[in-house]
């Protein structure tokens, strides 16, 4: 994870410099999502008769590659849904509200496609955030929500003032002090811009009325105690919500599809509630 804007620039390079690749028998077709760019990813038998909103993570500030393409293949595999990776905005060129407002310029462009009772969103790490975001977001306005969401390792309150950040501080290997300085300098304008905002922070919202929700989140980040609390304001507002705590997982660990086998196991949870979600709605 970039430690500091210098660090975050070279990330950056790097990722510019990959050529994209999914895996074999799987689609990408680069698509204009009416501004907000993107890649519809659709593995072999995946139709868009149902669509899946992918908001990837990055602290906000690094660009989606080639490890957000193989997961989109992986749930795109498992739910014959196609999956449409959204390329928004980041910070600190672009700081609050650009990535949420991306988020709901691209799901409303798949719902012209697609009924949002077929529709899904999902999102790791700041993703999970602006998937919660995005769905706030479109309630307000009145928007047909989508099926289900889906937020893993979701930072849920942008002040990072939770107490997991203070006892799993020694534990969680990728989200350091200096690394969230980074997130939250970049995403709130350094500081000028409100985390009390619901829209910024799900944790602090009115989640009345938000579809069935997954929440996954590692016992040793420190996005765990946020999540849980998460978890707890949806049941108490009648929001179906299934909360996994994943023992022993660091923060994002569902992307390291080759390396970890639990990695395997949770995007078979994540492409299981997906699909719950979509036959109840028939």
């Amino acid at each position: 994870m970039p430690q500091n804007l210098a660090e975050l620039q070279v990330d950056r390079q790097h990722s510019r410099a990959e050529q994209p690749e999914v895996p074999n028998g799987v689609t990408r077709q680069p698509v204009d999502a009416d501004g907000a760019p993107a890649e519809r990813i659709c593995a072999r038998g995946a139709t868009t008769e149902r669509q899946i909103l992918f908001l990837p993570g990055g602290g906000f500030t690094s660009i989606a590659g080639n490890g957000q393409r193989r997961f989109a293949a992986a749930i795109s595999q498992r739910t014959k849904a196609c999956v449409l990776l959204t390329h928004y905005r980041l910070a600190p060129e672009h700081p609050f509200p650009a990535g949420r407002d991306d988020g709901v310029t691209a799901y409303r462009w798949l719902a012209r496609q697609t009924k949002a009772e077929n529709l899904a969103i999902l999102g790791d790490s700041a993703g999970g955030n602006l998937t919660l975001a995005t769905a706030l977001k479109l309630r307000e306005d009145g928007d047909d929500l989508p099926a289900s969401l889906t937020a893993t390792s979701a930072p849920a309150d942008l002040a990072l003032t939770g107490g997991t950040f203070r006892t799993l501080k020694d534990r969680d290997p990728l989200l350091t002090e200096s690394h969230r300085k980074l997130v939250y300098d970049s995403y709130t304008k350094n500081g000028t811009i409100d985390v009390g905002d619901p829209l910024m922070s799900p944790l602090r919202a009115d989640l009345t009325g938000l579809p069935p929700t997954l929440l996954m989140v590692g016992t040793q980040e420190v996005l765990l105690g946020d999540n849980l609390a998460l978890g707890d304001k949806l049941r108490k507002a009648r929001v179906e919500v299934d909360v996994q705590a994943w023992p022993g997982q660091v923060h994002a660990w569902s992307l390291v599809l080759e390396e970890a086998p639990e990695s395997t196991m949770t995007n078979d949870q994540i492409a299981a509630h997906l699909l719950r979600a979509w036959a109840s709605v028939r």
